[in-house]
Protein backbone atom coordinates (compact mmCIF):
# COMPACT_ATOMS: atom_id res chain seq x y z
CA UNK A 1 0.00 0.00 0.00
CA UNK A 2 1.32 3.42 -0.86
CA UNK A 3 2.29 5.62 2.10
CA UNK A 4 -0.02 8.41 0.94
CA UNK A 5 -3.01 6.09 1.10
CA UNK A 6 -2.19 5.24 4.71
CA UNK A 7 -1.90 8.87 5.76
CA UNK A 8 -5.10 10.14 4.11
CA UNK A 9 -7.50 8.65 6.71
CA UNK A 10 -5.37 10.05 9.53
CA UNK A 11 -5.34 13.50 7.93
CA UNK A 12 -9.10 13.34 7.41
CA UNK A 13 -9.67 12.52 11.08
CA UNK A 14 -7.40 15.33 12.21
CA UNK A 15 -9.04 17.80 9.85
CA UNK A 16 -12.53 17.05 11.15
CA UNK A 17 -11.57 16.81 14.82
CA UNK A 18 -11.44 20.59 15.17
CA UNK A 19 -14.94 21.14 13.75
CA UNK A 20 -17.02 20.70 16.89
CA UNK A 21 -17.58 24.31 18.02
CA UNK A 22 -18.27 26.15 14.77
CA UNK A 23 -20.76 28.97 14.45
CA UNK A 24 -23.29 29.09 11.61
CA UNK A 25 -21.09 31.03 9.18
CA UNK A 26 -18.13 28.73 9.78
CA UNK A 27 -20.31 25.65 9.26
CA UNK A 28 -21.69 27.07 6.01
CA UNK A 29 -18.18 27.92 4.81
CA UNK A 30 -16.88 24.45 5.60
CA UNK A 31 -19.85 22.72 4.00
CA UNK A 32 -19.69 24.92 0.91
CA UNK A 33 -15.99 24.24 0.55
CA UNK A 34 -16.47 20.49 0.83
CA UNK A 35 -19.32 20.43 -1.67
CA UNK A 36 -17.43 22.73 -4.02
CA UNK A 37 -14.30 20.58 -3.81
CA UNK A 38 -16.29 17.46 -4.63
CA UNK A 39 -18.04 19.08 -7.57
CA UNK A 40 -14.84 20.67 -8.81
CA UNK A 41 -13.03 17.35 -8.55
CA UNK A 42 -15.70 15.62 -10.63
CA UNK A 43 -15.75 18.32 -13.30
CA UNK A 44 -11.97 18.61 -13.26
CA UNK A 45 -11.62 14.85 -13.72
CA UNK A 46 -13.75 15.06 -16.85
CA UNK A 47 -11.77 18.04 -18.12
CA UNK A 48 -8.36 16.52 -17.34
CA UNK A 49 -7.35 18.58 -14.29
CA UNK A 50 -8.94 17.12 -11.15
CA UNK A 51 -6.64 18.87 -8.66
CA UNK A 52 -7.20 22.30 -10.17
CA UNK A 53 -10.94 21.65 -10.33
CA UNK A 54 -11.05 20.61 -6.68
CA UNK A 55 -9.10 23.69 -5.56
CA UNK A 56 -11.21 26.10 -7.60
CA UNK A 57 -14.42 24.37 -6.48
CA UNK A 58 -13.38 24.48 -2.81
CA UNK A 59 -12.56 28.19 -2.96
CA UNK A 60 -15.79 29.02 -4.76
CA UNK A 61 -17.93 26.82 -2.53
CA UNK A 62 -16.40 28.22 0.65
CA UNK A 63 -16.93 31.78 -0.57
CA UNK A 64 -20.56 31.16 -1.46
CA UNK A 65 -21.20 29.25 1.77
CA UNK A 66 -19.59 31.94 3.91
CA UNK A 67 -21.23 34.88 2.17
CA UNK A 68 -24.76 33.50 2.00
CA UNK A 69 -26.83 34.95 4.81
CA UNK A 70 -29.02 32.65 6.87
CA UNK A 71 -32.11 34.66 5.91
CA UNK A 72 -31.50 33.91 2.24
CA UNK A 73 -32.01 30.19 2.72
CA UNK A 74 -34.82 30.07 5.28
CA UNK A 75 -37.46 27.45 4.56
CA UNK A 76 -41.09 28.37 5.10
CA UNK A 77 -42.44 25.85 7.65
CA UNK A 78 -45.99 26.54 6.44
CA UNK A 79 -45.21 25.36 2.90
CA UNK A 80 -46.51 21.82 2.35
CA UNK A 81 -43.29 20.59 0.74
CA UNK A 82 -40.85 22.69 2.76
CA UNK A 83 -40.25 24.86 -0.30
CA UNK A 84 -38.47 28.18 0.19
CA UNK A 85 -40.77 31.11 0.78
CA UNK A 86 -41.15 33.54 -2.14
CA UNK A 87 -38.75 36.46 -2.09
CA UNK A 88 -40.05 39.28 0.08
CA UNK A 89 -42.44 36.94 1.92
CA UNK A 90 -40.04 35.38 4.39
CA UNK A 91 -41.68 34.11 7.56
CA UNK A 92 -41.56 36.48 10.51
CA UNK A 93 -39.00 35.75 13.18
CA UNK A 94 -40.41 34.72 16.55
Amino acid sequence: MKPILRTLPVLAMLATAACSNLNTIEERTLTGGAIGAGGGLAIGALAGGPLAGAIIGAIGGAAIGGLTAEEQVKVDPRAPTGAPAPLGQQPARP
